[in-house]
């Protein structure tokens, strides 16, 4: 999500160059009305890039509805800004957000970087291995 219709194409031309289906919106209404029928679908994203400053909406309250539909499928959300402290900063791990980027940014880089957290987005959900040797039991 981002208003800026440049940074949007951008973005959405590098991330579907690498094969991702991408959903790039401007508003946050359409995008939770998306992630509304995402979830009744049980086909949540797996990673959401947002920017801070959307039309009609407080930036922190967007990350918290957003997170909202999204926490309990392990969608890691990056937050996009240009004006980030470490207050701000805090209050986006506390609503949602796991990792945030300053604008403006590459991206590519940002495709690298989004790329490193889904990955380990995907480790932390993969079930525990077993460091014994599995046995198998023959009755």
């Amino acid at each position: 999500m981002d208003d800026n219709e440049h940074c949007r194409n951008k973005l959405k031309s590098c991330f579907e160059s690498a094969g991702a289906t991408v959903y790039a919106m401007g508003y946050l209404e359409k995008a939770i009305v998306l992630l509304s029928g995402m979830k009744q679908e049980n086909a949540l994203p797996d990673l959401i890039l947002m920017d801070l400053r959307l039309p009609q909406c407080f930036g922190l309250l967007a990350l918290r509805e957003v997170y909202a539909y999204v926490q309990d499928s392990g969608c890691p959300i990056i937050v996009m800004s240009h004006d980030f402290n470490s207050i701000a900063r805090s209050k986006m791990v506390f609503y949602g957000a796991v990792a945030y980027v300053d604008k403006p940014v590459k991206a590519e880089r940002l495709f690298n970087y989004a790329a490193e957290i889904y990955i380990e987005s995907l480790r932390r959900a993969a079930p525990p291995q077993s460091s014994e040797t599995p046995v198998l039991k023959v009755a």
